[in-house]
């Protein structure tokens, strides 16, 4: 686990869906396979951050990427 994976963790951040309708993906790569969608107004947990992608985590359990313009983090 990386150091910037570690802070992310402690710091436990938190940001919400300001988009109308958001695909998140599996991977941090516009090309990759759509794991599912979000709405406008989701509160979601950020894990990480890599190349203008947020992986996130939902109460659920289930976890993705999502574009950073998508959110405003809290």
């Amino acid at each position: 686990m990386c150091l910037f994976t570690i802070r992310y963790s402690a710091e436990k951040k938190f940001a919400i869906v300001f988009a109308e309708e958001s695909t998140v993906l599996s991977e941090p790569n516009p090309s990759s396979s759509n794991a599912f969608i979000l709405h406008e107004g989701t509160k979601i947990k950020l894990l990480d951050e890599f190349n203008n992608f947020y992986k996130i985590e939902l109460a659920d359990g289930r976890q993705g990427w999502i574009k950073e313009n998508d959110l405003k983090v809290l």
